[in-house]
């Protein structure tokens, strides 16, 4: 499964649904269309944030997969606690659900 690349952005002018639209950032071209956040009966500032979110979606995967590299390359008297352990398998199944594996 593949993803649009990053980075997203989303517009800060709510839009006539009171969403934002979240897009690529795409220097000199067109912006791909991702998708639209909110226009439901939450807070503006709840849907803002919530698109804040969505838009920082691919930068997150991008850092569960360096924490996942550093979990795998890690020294294993380091990976004892349970803490670790827990971090890194939770780490694990976010960046495979985030990928549909």
């Amino acid at each position: 499964m593949t993803h649009t690349l990053g980075p997203w952005k989303f517009d800060e002018q709510p839009i006539k649904s009171h969403g934002f639209y979240i897009s690529t950032v795409d220097e000199g071209h067109v912006n791909t269309f991702i998708g639209e956040v909110g226009g439901g009966m939450q807070p503006i500032e709840e849907i803002k944030s919530n698109a804040q979110l969505v838009a920082t979606s691919p930068e997150l995967l991008e850092a569960c997969e360096i924490m996942e590299l550093a979990f795998n390359n890690a020294p294993q008297s380091w990976l004892m606690t349970n803490e670790v352990q827990n971090a890194a398998i939770h780490m694990r199944k976010i960046v495979n659900k985030a990928k549909g594996l």
